[in-house]
């Protein structure tokens, strides 16, 4: 499960709030204030200004890890325009870069998400079906493809990520240790928030993690590890250069290929020996 909660409303911060005199702005003000002077002690905001001192606090954990700043310019709801305690009680705006497989550019998460039948709900998954959920895979050539490894039934929507076919005694070498990770990753499964959540879901409700230096400082070694993770899997998306053929052969566990994508658990391989 992620470590924070992720999910917030259609919208977090509304410039329309934001103006006029503020029932509890000093309160809110000195709050922020605070938070911004632990981040960065040189820093100088004035607290009897929520506003400068929001904005202030936003650019300093945008340099940390990923924040929502568009809702904050753009909502328009029918809240007191003078709360600017909610500004506080709201909780800090992150922006999750969980994957959405059905409209991703990349033919390798759509892909991962038909061998998955992540959205097929055990339905005979076509190559025409297929072609039309994934966008990415509109126009790929997928007559060779024998349909989902991982069928998804009534009884079983969603579950734990694929666990893969690895043999006995050996492990993933080179970009291929990746490849839990991209599972974990397309399926929402990773662990950690930033990754586990969309920016699409967060805009169905939910809560923020609140504001104070302990989740900030959460948020920001979530992200570290968040951008360590796309990292790996962007060397092995590089490594598969989109060869979904390869990548099915791995996750149906054919025997030749895995060898060839594995290594000894214990001990070098060839290759590393020759290096």
């Amino acid at each position: 499960m992620p470590s924070f909660a992720v999910t917030i409303p259609a919208g977090a911060l509304r410039r329309s709030w934001l103006t006029g005199p503020a029932a509890g702005a000093v309160r809110t003000g000195a709050q922020f204030a605070r938070l911004v002077r632990e981040l960065s002690p040189r820093r100088r905001v004035d607290p009897s200004n929520p506003i400068e001192c929001y904005a202030a606090l936003m650019d300093e954990c945008s340099q940390r890890f990923p924040v929502y700043e568009s809702e904050f310019e753009s909502w328009d709801v029918d809240e007191d325009p003078t709360d600017f305690a909610y500004m506080f009680d709201h909780g800090i705006p992150i922006a999750p870069v969980g994957c959405e497989p059905t409209v991703e550019d990349s033919v390798v998460y759509a892909f991962v998400g038909a061998e998955l039948d992540m959205y097929n709900m055990g339905r005979p998954a076509s190559v025409e079906r297929v072609q039309e959920t994934y966008s990415a895979l509109h126009g790929v050539d997928l007559a060779w493809w024998a349909g989902p490894v991982r069928v998804v039934n009534e009884n079983n929507l969603w579950g734990p990520a694929y666990r893969l076919p690895l043999p006995k005694g050996r492990a993933w070498s080179g970009a291929w240790r990746a490849l839990p990770d991209l599972l974990e990753y397309v399926t929402g499964s990773t662990g950690n928030g930033f990754l586990d959540w969309t920016q699409s879901q967060i805009d169905d409700g939910g809560d923020m993690p609140p504001w104070n230096m302990d989740e900030i400082r959460a948020c920001t070694r979530a992200w570290k590890e968040a951008q360590a993770t796309l990292e790996r899997i962007e060397l092995l998306k590089f490594t598969l250069a989109d060869d979904l053929q390869l990548l099915d052969r791995v996750m149906r566990g054919d025997a030749r290929t895995l060898r060839a994508v594995t290594r000894p658990k214990h001990g070098k391989t060839l290759v590393d020996i020759l290096r």
